[in-house]
């Protein structure tokens, strides 16, 4: 089970398409989760791309190769911990990223990837 995350002002969990995804239940191990009321129960991957889908905007969550000309925009879910490394698949390690971004970060961890294209901790890229 993951842990809880404390939301800070400006932490990406309080903006959309991640703030319309809510808890609904645990089933076995897993936690679900709903993208909308009238929702099914998804995993969180599942109900996060829902949500994308239904508020229709995307922002890249690091925002570094997608400024590039000719680059891949397309939307992809990103883990902050990448699973190689033993990342979970809950709603607190998982970010809205451009297919170039997810590609060039590979299994390196967010921070990281952050310290290596030189992209503030504090930048608002969602």
């Amino acid at each position: 089970m993951e842990n809880p995350v404390k939301l800070t002002r400006r932490h990406p969990l309080r903006y959309p398409p991640y703030s319309l995804v809510r808890f609904f239940k645990v089933s076995g191990d897993t936690p679900l989760y709903k993208a909308s009321p009238a929702g099914k129960p998804r995993s969180a991957r599942n109900a996060l791309e829902e949500a994308a889908k239904l508020h229709g905007k995307f922002t890249c969550y690091y925002g570094v190769k997608c400024r590039e000309p000719g680059a891949n925009r397309m939307p992809t879910i990103d883990h902050l911990v990448a699973q190689a490394k033993s990342g979970s698949e809950g709603l607190c390690n998982l970010r809205m990223a451009c297919h170039a971004c997810n590609s060039d970060k590979r299994d390196q961890d967010a921070r990281r990837y952050r310290l290596r294209n030189r992209i503030p901790r504090r930048t608002k890229r969602y």
